[in-house]
């Protein structure tokens, strides 16, 4: 190892071990803030920032979300389940999909469940714009997330404007390779269900769960 490259490593490391301490010298101080710079990312994806509470996540988002000019629609979950209300309510608040989902045009978000080789649990994309599946062609998208393929869609006639409470998000996820896949985001219901088959709690919401930054991951 080149001996100039390996003091630089070690400079490095010992100013993340003042940083892990609380104990940054004036020195690390002015070396960390000289790295400060706008950062261009090719594929449009930004790191993920990780918080051990829900509600710093949501603090981050709605910044990051005040920061974009795009068009935004909220998505509000449909809950049942036989349990009685308040423990049907603690169960719902275990899921990963939130009661309430706000998405904008622009915002990072991350897939919660896996869905095919491509797109798994962690998959990250854009939001391009929000569509009515009812409407959309077939032929610009790959599939219908969540849902399965909507067969009227292909050569369907554009009727007049889309029903607002009908839209759904167009994502634009990024796959190994770096290849893109636009995927029309549906509805996917979260469950808990007792041996017997009785469904104690549901939840119905988007399938792709948070904007980033973010703090969970679920299997399907």
């Amino acid at each position: 190892m080149d001996v100039a490259y390996a003091c630089f490593i070690l400079a490095f490391v010992n100013m993340l071990n003042e940083m892990r301490y609380g104990q940054l010298s004036p020195a690390s101080i002015k070396a960390f803030k000289g790295l400060a710079r706008p950062i261009h990312y090719e594929d449009g994806i930004g790191p993920t920032e990780l918080f051990p509470r829900r509600e710093d996540v949501d603090a981050a988002n709605n910044a990051r979300m005040g920061r974009l000019a795009g068009v935004s629609r909220t998505y509000q979950a449909r809950d049942g389940g036989m349990a009685g209300p308040d423990e049907r309510k603690r169960l719902l608040s275990n899921f990963m999909a939130p009661e309430t989902l706000l998405l904008q045009e622009g915002a990072q978000v991350m897939l919660i469940k896996n869905v095919d080789e491509t797109l798994v649990n962690g998959s990250m994309g854009i939001i391009k714009r929000f569509v009515d599946p009812a409407k959309y062609s077939a032929e610009q998208t790959d599939e219908l997330l969540g849902g399965g393929k909507d067969k009227n869609a292909k050569g369907k006639k554009d009727e007049g404007p889309p029903r607002a409470e009908k839209l759904v998000p167009l994502v634009e996820f990024s796959t190994p390779g770096g290849g893109k896949r636009p995927i029309l985001v549906l509805p996917e219901e979260w469950k808990v269900e007792l041996p017997s088959g009785e469904i104690q709690a549901r939840r119905q919401q988007v399938r792709q769960l948070h904007r980033l930054p973010i703090t969970f991951a679920a299997q399907r």
